[in-house]
This record gives C-alpha cells, sequence and structure tokens, in this order.
C-alpha cells in the first residue's frame, strides 16, 4: 500500500512540474510549496481513493425488507348444491277384498222321493164320503197333485170335481210336513177329505 502512494506521489510532483514549466527559472522558489501543497492535497486524496469511505461512511448495504409469506388464498368451499328430495310415492293401500261366503243348508229330507197314493174319508149331509188323493214328492215338497171323485152323492160328487180343479194351486210347491187345506173352490167338506188322505201319504213317505 505504501509503494502504491509513494509512486502516485512522485507522478503527481513530476506532473506539477511539467504544468509550470520547467523553463521558467523563476519559479522554483515556489515549487517546493507547490510541492508540498500539492503533496499534502495529493496525499489526502489518494488516501481517500485508496483507503475508500471510512467505515462511518461505509455505504449501509441496503437492507431488503422481508417479504411476507405470500398468503395462501383461502380455501373457498364450494357451495353444496342441495340434494334435491324425493317424495316417497303415495302408498295405495289395496282394496279391502270381499270374500262373500256362501252357506249352503242341506236340509235333511223327512220324506222319500216318489208318488204316493191315498184315501180320505169325511162326512157329508149325504152321508160318508170318500176322496182318492195322490201325490208327488221331491225334496219334500209336493211337485204334483190329483183326486179322485169318490162320493156316491151326485151333490158330494160335484162337490169334489170343483175341488179337483182349485187343488193344484193350493198346493204344489208347498211342503208334506204340515201341510193341510180348508177350502177350495168353496168346498169346504172334501178338503176334509183330503187332509185325511194326506195324513196317510205323510205316514207312507216318511223316513
Amino acid at each position: 500500500m505504501e509503494n502504491t502512494i509513494t509512486k502516485l506521489l512522485f507522478l503527481l510532483v513530476v506532473t506539477g512540474a511539467l504544468a509550470t514549466g520547467c523553463t521558467n527559472p523563476d519559479a522554483s522558489t515556489d515549487t517546493t510549496a507547490v510541492d508540498a501543497t500539492v503533496t499534502t492535497e495529493s496525499q489526502g486524496s489518494l488516501e481517500k481513493s485508496v483507503m475508500g469511505t471510512p467505515a462511518a461512511e461505509e455505504a449501509t448495504p441496503e437492507t431488503t425488507p422481508a417479504t411476507a409469506p405470500a398468503q395462501a388464498p383461502e380455501a373457498t368451499t364450494p357451495a353444496k348444491t342441495p340434494t334435491p328430495v324425493t317424495e316417497p310415492a303415495p302408498t295405495t293401500e289395496p282394496a279391502p277384498v270381499t270374500t262373500e261366503t256362501t252357506t249352503t243348508t242341506t236340509e235333511t229330507s223327512t220324506y222319500k222321493d216318489g208318488t204316493y197314493t191315498a184315501t180320505g174319508s169325511y162326512n157329508s149331509p149325504a152321508g160318508l164320503e170318500t176322496v182318492g188323493v195322490t201325490l208327488t214328492l221331491k225334496d219334500d215338497k209336493i211337485t204334483a197333485v190329483s183326486t179322485t171323485a169318490d162320493a156316491a152323492n151326485e151333490t158330494s160328487k160335484m162337490c169334489q170335481d170343483l175341488f179337483s180343479q182349485g187343488i193344484s194351486g193350493v198346493v204344489i210347491g208347498k211342503s208334506l210336513s204340515g201341510l193341510s187345506v180348508s177350502a177350495v173352490n168353496g168346498t169346504s167338506l172334501t178338503p176334509k177329505g183330503f187332509n185325511s188322505a194326506v195324513a196317510s201319504i205323510q205316514a207312507q213317505a216318511k223316513l
């Protein structure tokens, strides 16, 4: 460092001498003073140049402000799409099943099916008279009927004929059980003979 400063001072002295003019003898007197001044000033300048700015004047390194770490963008929660609520299908209640129960009542037959004949008797003004009766039975019901006029008296015989003409409409479809007639076609005595014959048929057909 000192050799460099000395060389620089020497160069400055030489330069100053050349500048003031080496051919001017009058100027030699001031040369020493000038050289001393130049030397002093130059030395100070060179020291500043060589040594640099004192520590106090050294440039303070720029302090880069700490950069705050970049904040991660806030996570945006995507809006939830509302799930459509599916309404349950209306429940259709099955129509009540109505079961019709048909109860068949089987009646126990009291009489045997078939055709039966019997003779009934009754008292008339002319005396005792008889009448023949024939009945056909099916499931205890009368399906057919006929009578025979057996009276000896003409009036009684006429009454039996009238009875025979009207008896079918009275007893067909009726049950043999409990069957009894009172008056048919204006006759009231012949029915008594008929009821007597029916009692005999009931006894014949009974199971």
